[in-house]
């Protein structure tokens, strides 16, 4: 199955960012298409196991000219291929997905005049969900920090709240559970990808983004993740490849990260 299609999950799965040390708590997507040549270092892969996967779920990656994300491909079991090609205009973007060929999803995204994401769409061509029935909704302070996602699930609706300090957020409530966070002052998102890797593999662009790089999440006071991170010690920018995730000592979640530089 191709993960998190219809309901935005809170900010469990390893959330590794590529920004370019910004301080800014929300990332603004580059919606307008240019022929300029992009140069620099871009995604190419991302591979990832544990935590429920089975095997390996690769996700590869092509891009426009300027850089943009074209098409996003997983091959999450041997049966099911998941291509997803992102276009992208002034006030939105599209994500349409399609399984071995056939139509599958489509996830719309609006931008707000800064280029945040305000809404995103959930459309299933199965049938669930129907249109306009699975949706999020972003809201921001005078700051245009992020502050709340709220959640609408047919007629069910949940609410994420966000508290900021320094471009990173201190904690995130959802429903009963409670997030705290600790970051490693020294470890900045690098990279020309400003997006957390789960909403590059869902979307091609970023929903928000943090400062630092969080070395340890704290689930209601009681269960503990913590993340170490190797980087690149070749390349003066320190890209990261590599993210393992440890829940409670136990479980782990490996995220491996492949560029193709120009």
């Amino acid at each position: 199955m191709k993960k998190a299609l219809y309901i935005f999950t809170p900010v469990i799965i390893t959330a590794i960012l590529f920004s370019a040390c910004k301080k800014k708590d929300n990332a603004t997507p580059n919606t307008t298409s240019s022929n300029s040549k992009f140069t620099g270092c871009r995604i190419s892969q991302i591979s990832e196991a544990g935590f429920g996967i089975n095997g390996t779920n690769v996700y590869t990656f092509t891009y426009n000219n300027d850089g943009t994300v074209a098409t996003i491909t997983s091959h999450p079991d041997n049966v099911d291929v998941y291509v997803t090609t992102v276009t992208y205009n002034k006030n939105y973007v599209i994500a349409y997905t399609t399984d071995n060929g056939l139509a599958y999803s489509k996830d719309s995204i609006a931008l707000n005049a800064q280029g945040k994401v305000i809404n995103i769409d959930y459309y299933s061509y199965n049938g669930e969900p129907p249109a306009h029935e699975i949706y999020d909704q972003y809201s921001y302070d005078s700051s245009e920090n992020l502050v709340a996602i709220i959640s609408y699930n047919y007629n069910t609706v949940s609410t994420q709240n966000f508290q900021w300090v320094n471009g990173n957020i201190e904690w995130l409530s959802l429903t009963t559970d409670f997030y705290s966070y600790v970051y490693g002052t020294n470890l900045y998102s690098v990279g020309n990808i400003t997006a957390r890797l789960t909403d590059l593999e869902n979307y091609g662009i970023a929903t928000y983004t943090f400062r630092n790089l969080y070395t340890m999440m704290i689930m209601d006071n009681t269960d503990t993740f913590n993340y170490a991170y190797t980087l690149d010690t070749l390349d003066t920018s320190g890209k990261l490849t590599k993210a393992v995730e440890t829940e409670s000592g136990n479980y782990t979640h490996t995220t491996e990260v492949t560029y193709d530089c120009q």
